[in-house]
């Protein structure tokens, strides 16, 4: 018999994998299986205590593949205006400096160990509340010289947050786009 406070741990440990449904990995089936063997073993012996049911996922759902976001549809949106240059801002945690990169669609530039590619750069028209959004691809090279893919997607001005990239050494945000 286990002591309250082990039988309480056990027993949130296992509300948190039932909670996770179809989410947790294949991996995780063991320490359910543990779990709900403790919660069976620490059962008081009484009658008048409840029995707790649990239900384990029928399935686990394939793995999902990222996918390259779609252009922004003009559907139900604002129209907005396609534009040939992306005005960026890109920080150097390591120094602290603000760099302000001006690049042309289809056109890519260089910051650092980061090569900036803008697929596409669209604009609110006036009379719309003002937003420019930009459809970027961002590579980082190594030390070794090898590519890899650390941002891909829109960046929206009015709200960097939303679809921010995440690198330990830069940040990289849409200020504005233009002719």
């Amino acid at each position: 018999m286990l002591p309250p406070l082990k039988r309480s741990l056990a027993a949130l440990y296992l509300g948190v994998l039932v909670l996770l449904g179809m989410t947790y990995p294949r991996a995780l089936a063991e320490d359910i299986a543990l779990a709900e063997d403790i919660m069976v073993h620490s059962q008081p012996e009484s009658p008048s205590s409840p029995q707790v049911e649990t239900l384990a996922p029928t399935e686990t759902p394939p793995e999902v593949q990222p996918q390259v976001p779609p252009p922004l549809p003009n559907e139900g949106l604002a129209q907005m205006e396609t534009k040939a240059v992306a005005v960026l801002q890109a920080l150097d945690k390591v120094t602290g400096r603000v760099h302000l990169l001006t690049v042309t669609v289809n056109q890519p530039a260089q910051f650092a160990s980061l090569t900036l590619q803008v697929r596409s750069c669209r604009k609110s028209l006036p009379e719309d509340s003002p937003e420019s959004a930009a459809f970027l691809e961002i590579q980082d090279t190594n030390p070794k010289g090898e590519k890899s893919t650390v941002f891909s997607g829109w960046m929206f001005a009015s709200s960097p947050a939303v679809s921010a990239m995440e690198h330990p050494m830069f940040d990289v945000w849409v200020v504005e786009c233009r002719n």
